[in-house]
């Protein structure tokens, strides 16, 4: 008799364990079971590499021989490890090259940069910034800084003051000081803002000494958006809107022009000053108005281009970057202000002097001279 002893159930075929590096977890969980294993212990890591939810790596790895029914244990990816937040440095009292410089060393980048009037803190200087020193922050994001226009100190001796608003109500339409003409103002934060869809222009209303404005000293503070084409203006010797004179500043130039015929002189560009203006910053307009027709402008506080008798002096110590300049034949009067062409300039802090505030001899040193050109030219 033959006897036949069961010796068990016949070992498991073992199966290939399937790759699922680089799946999506649901989709790895399903590939897993389709091979007739299990999911295993399944942890997380940060990967700079995998996006999130996908599978970084599998034990047994793919294609060992494994039992039916054993696990496959996972690493999935949670993404990037968060950014480890950098210090902000320190810049309050450098110098806005040397702040910005220790800002981007720092994986910073600079932010937003107003400008405002400091009796203590030099011009250019940073008087605060946001965040403060010594705050955490992610690499990358942006320091706000305010920066020194200088001292608001008055004018020499025996110079007058004729007007000045910091926009404290910040209003053009329905301010007491001021009449707007045409197109849109609007007030935010202590500024004055003009519209990106309207011509618009924005007079000091009838201040005794002012109205009519003859020579003298007009400065603002403006904040360029436009990199190209016009930006913001002082207007002076306003007439009406065909009849008016202009100091206009873009990303590129700056330009002194004339809008109407004045005695004669047909409207047109008497000077052109070519440098760069940073969008998105504050800059000090400063516009010099002489009684022998002359006219000074200054951004920043750097002489740029003065509208002058185009004779064989002037070039001598002029950057070869300014155009040949002509004065005006004659003094206008006439009220002064604001103009943006269809486009939102800020404004703030107009101030506006008398003729005493020139520096002393600037017009009689030019004044004989110039006379005898335009004779000639006559």
């Amino acid at each position: 008799v033959t006897l036949v002893v069961s010796s068990g159930p016949a070992p498991p075929v073992n199966v290939s364990v399937p790759n699922v590096v680089g799946m999506a977890q649901a989709a790895a969980t399903a590939a897993i079971t389709n091979a007739r294993l299990a999911v295993g212990t399944v942890t997380t890591q940060n990967s700079a590499t995998v996006a999130a939810g996908s599978v970084i790596s599998q034990r047994p790895t793919a294609g060992t021989s494994a039992a039916p029914g054993s696990a496959v244990t996972l690493v999935v990816s949670s993404g990037p490890a968060p950014p480890v937040n950098v210090s902000v440095p320190n810049v309050v009292g450098l110098a806005r090259a040397v702040a910005t410089t220790r800002i981007t060393t720092a994986g910073l980048t600079v932010g937003t940069v107003t400008t405002q009037i400091s009796a203590t803190v030099p011009a250019g200087g940073v008087i605060s910034q946001r965040p403060a020193a010594g705050a955490g922050a992610a690499p990358g994001s942006a320091v706000n800084l305010v920066v020194s226009s200088g001292p608001d100190t008055p004018p020499p001796a025996g110079t007058a003051l004729l007007f000045s608003d910091n926009f404290s109500d910040s209003r053009a339409n329905g301010d007491s000081n001021w009449r707007a003409v045409s197109g849109k103002w609007t007030g935010n934060a202590s500024v004055l803002s003009s519209s990106t869809t309207s011509d618009n222009k924005a007079l000091v209303r009838d201040v005794s000494d002012l109205d009519p404005f003859v020579v003298g000293r007009l400065q603002t503070d403006l904040k360029l958006s436009r990199a190209r084409g016009a930006n913001g203006a002082i207007i002076f010797g306003y007439q009406d809107s065909s009849h008016y004179r202009y100091v206009r500043l873009y990303s590129n130039k700056v330009v002194i022009g004339q809008v109407g015929s004045f005695d004669g002189e047909r409207s047109g560009i008497k000077a052109t000053a070519y440098g760069r203006f940073a969008t998105s910053a504050w800059h000090t307009l400063q516009v010099d108005v002489y009684n022998t027709g002359r006219v000074s402008v200054y951004v920043d506080k750097e002489e740029y281009v003065r509208s002058d008798d185009d004779d064989d002096e002037k070039d001598d110590d002029r950057d070869s970057g300014a155009s040949a300049s002509h004065r005006f034949r004659s003094v206008s009067t006439g009220s002064v202000g604001y103009s943006a062409v269809r486009t939102s300039t800020l404004f703030d802090n107009f101030f506006a002097w008398d003729g005493t505030v020139l520096p002393s001899g600037s017009v009689d040193d030019h004044g004989d001279d110039d006379d005898d050109h335009r004779e000639d030219d006559d």
